[in-house]
């Protein structure tokens, strides 16, 4: 039986617009999205626990690109 693909895994509500995101995986399979937003903070999430690991104040413009190292 094939799954449905088009169903939503995970809603997370952000208080502004996304203006850039970025996926990361471990070696110990953790599972992190950042996501820069349009007010200048940015977000990074813990996917398979579902919640905000860290928050980084905001910065004076909107955030155009965003990567981990």
């Amino acid at each position: 039986m094939k799954k449905n693909t088009k169903e939503v895994a995970r809603k997370f509500k952000m208080p502004y617009l996304i203006s850039a995101s970025c996926y990361h995986t471990t070696e110990e399979e953790r599972q992190y999205l950042a996501v820069g937003l349009v007010d200048g903070a940015i977000v990074v999430i813990d996917l398979a626990l579902g919640v905000e690991k860290y928050f980084i104040e905001k910065h004076p413009a909107a955030v155009s690109s965003i990567a981990f190292f």
